[in-house]
């Protein structure tokens, strides 16, 4: 009986300490290799860029 419920607390820790571990690594679930059709969503970025003085950092990242 004692030896189930010390499995049992294993498999909840590793549960725990799994979750940890995914939440740390941070990856995404997909990775986009380039993006095709954008051209009017950056040119209105940028647009929007002049008025407000900056970009998103998301855009930052992708295009420099």
């Amino acid at each position: 009986f004692l030896s189930g419920i010390n499995l049992f607390m294993t498999g909840v820790i590793g549960l725990y300490v799994g979750g940890i571990h995914a939440e740390v690594k941070r990856r995404p679930l997909y990775v986009v290799e380039r993006l095709t059709g954008f051209e009017e969503a950056i040119a209105a970025m940028s647009r929007s860029e002049t008025t407000t003085g900056r970009q998103p950092a998301s855009l930052e990242r992708r295009f420099g």
